[in-house]
Protein backbone atom coordinates (compact mmCIF):
# COMPACT_ATOMS: atom_id res chain seq x y z
CA UNK A 1 0.00 0.00 0.00
CA UNK A 2 2.97 2.30 0.96
CA UNK A 3 4.17 1.95 -2.41
CA UNK A 4 1.25 2.55 -4.28
CA UNK A 5 0.80 5.70 -2.30
CA UNK A 6 4.47 7.00 -2.91
CA UNK A 7 3.50 6.54 -6.95
CA UNK A 8 0.90 9.92 -6.89
CA UNK A 9 3.86 12.20 -6.05
CA UNK A 10 5.22 13.40 -9.11
CA UNK A 11 7.30 16.26 -7.48
CA UNK A 12 7.27 18.51 -5.11
CA UNK A 13 5.73 21.09 -6.87
CA UNK A 14 2.51 19.42 -6.91
CA UNK A 15 0.65 21.79 -5.03
CA UNK A 16 -0.88 25.10 -6.85
CA UNK A 17 -2.88 27.94 -5.43
CA UNK A 18 -6.39 27.54 -5.63
CA UNK A 19 -8.42 30.62 -4.48
CA UNK A 20 -5.76 32.56 -2.93
CA UNK A 21 -4.80 29.44 -0.62
CA UNK A 22 -2.17 26.59 -1.47
CA UNK A 23 -3.99 23.23 -2.50
CA UNK A 24 -1.92 20.33 -1.52
CA UNK A 25 -3.30 17.37 -4.16
CA UNK A 26 -1.23 14.77 -2.28
CA UNK A 27 -2.85 15.81 1.25
CA UNK A 28 -5.05 12.54 1.12
CA UNK A 29 -2.54 9.92 -0.13
CA UNK A 30 -0.07 11.85 2.66
CA UNK A 31 -2.95 11.03 5.48
CA UNK A 32 -3.52 7.60 4.17
CA UNK A 33 0.09 6.23 4.57
CA UNK A 34 0.33 8.44 8.02
CA UNK A 35 -2.75 6.33 8.88
CA UNK A 36 -1.69 2.80 7.44
CA UNK A 37 2.07 3.53 9.68
CA UNK A 38 0.28 4.60 12.51
CA UNK A 39 -2.57 1.87 12.74
CA UNK A 40 -0.81 -0.91 10.63
CA UNK A 41 2.36 -1.04 13.04
CA UNK A 42 2.41 -3.15 16.16
CA UNK A 43 5.97 -3.80 16.34
CA UNK A 44 9.25 -2.77 15.39
CA UNK A 45 9.41 -6.12 13.18
CA UNK A 46 6.17 -4.62 11.12
CA UNK A 47 8.15 -1.79 10.69
CA UNK A 48 11.09 -3.47 9.32
CA UNK A 49 9.17 -5.76 6.98
CA UNK A 50 7.48 -2.92 5.58
CA UNK A 51 10.46 -1.17 4.66
CA UNK A 52 11.90 -4.15 3.35
CA UNK A 53 9.16 -5.43 1.10
CA UNK A 54 8.04 -2.13 0.04
CA UNK A 55 9.95 -1.22 -2.90
CA UNK A 56 13.81 -2.33 -4.57
CA UNK A 57 15.52 0.22 -6.19
CA UNK A 58 16.68 -0.04 -9.53
CA UNK A 59 20.26 1.02 -9.99
CA UNK A 60 19.95 0.94 -13.79
CA UNK A 61 16.99 3.11 -14.18
CA UNK A 62 17.26 5.15 -10.94
CA UNK A 63 13.56 4.01 -10.19
CA UNK A 64 11.84 2.21 -7.44
CA UNK A 65 10.05 -1.17 -7.98
CA UNK A 66 7.59 -3.17 -6.69
CA UNK A 67 9.82 -5.54 -4.66
CA UNK A 68 9.88 -8.90 -6.26
CA UNK A 69 11.14 -12.04 -4.02
CA UNK A 70 12.06 -14.47 -7.11
CA UNK A 71 14.26 -16.68 -5.02
CA UNK A 72 12.90 -19.63 -4.18
CA UNK A 73 12.71 -18.99 0.04
CA UNK A 74 15.21 -21.47 1.61
CA UNK A 75 14.52 -19.95 5.16
CA UNK A 76 18.18 -19.47 5.37
CA UNK A 77 19.34 -15.55 5.23
CA UNK A 78 23.21 -15.18 4.16
CA UNK A 79 24.97 -11.92 5.31
CA UNK A 80 24.78 -10.81 1.51
CA UNK A 81 20.67 -11.23 2.04
CA UNK A 82 20.85 -9.73 5.03
CA UNK A 83 23.06 -6.76 3.87
CA UNK A 84 20.86 -6.25 1.20
CA UNK A 85 17.66 -6.20 2.75
CA UNK A 86 19.34 -3.58 5.23
CA UNK A 87 20.00 -1.57 2.17
CA UNK A 88 16.57 -2.16 1.01
CA UNK A 89 15.11 -1.02 3.84
CA UNK A 90 17.08 2.47 4.12
CA UNK A 91 16.36 3.11 0.38
CA UNK A 92 12.83 2.86 1.22
CA UNK A 93 12.72 5.06 4.31
CA UNK A 94 14.46 7.99 2.55
CA UNK A 95 12.44 7.15 -0.42
CA UNK A 96 9.14 7.29 1.26
CA UNK A 97 10.06 10.21 3.30
CA UNK A 98 11.37 12.08 0.11
CA UNK A 99 8.73 11.39 -2.16
CA UNK A 100 5.38 11.18 0.27
CA UNK A 101 6.20 12.03 3.95
CA UNK A 102 8.58 14.93 3.40
CA UNK A 103 6.75 17.27 5.56
CA UNK A 104 8.55 17.81 8.65
CA UNK A 105 5.22 16.94 10.60
CA UNK A 106 4.22 14.32 8.84
CA UNK A 107 8.00 12.93 9.52
CA UNK A 108 7.14 13.51 12.66
CA UNK A 109 4.39 11.78 13.20
CA UNK A 110 6.47 8.46 11.82
CA UNK A 111 9.04 8.89 13.95
CA UNK A 112 6.98 8.99 16.93
CA UNK A 113 5.27 6.10 16.39
CA UNK A 114 8.23 3.93 15.25
CA UNK A 115 10.06 4.88 18.25
CA UNK A 116 7.14 3.95 21.05
CA UNK A 117 7.25 0.13 18.83
CA UNK A 118 7.92 -2.54 21.44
Amino acid sequence: MLYLLTQHRINLLDDFFKNGKIFDRNHDYEEAALAIIENGMSSLRDWQETLEHMAQYDKASGNFYPYVNDEIASGIKTQKKLADAALRMKQNETWLKSNLLYDADDWGCVINKISQLP
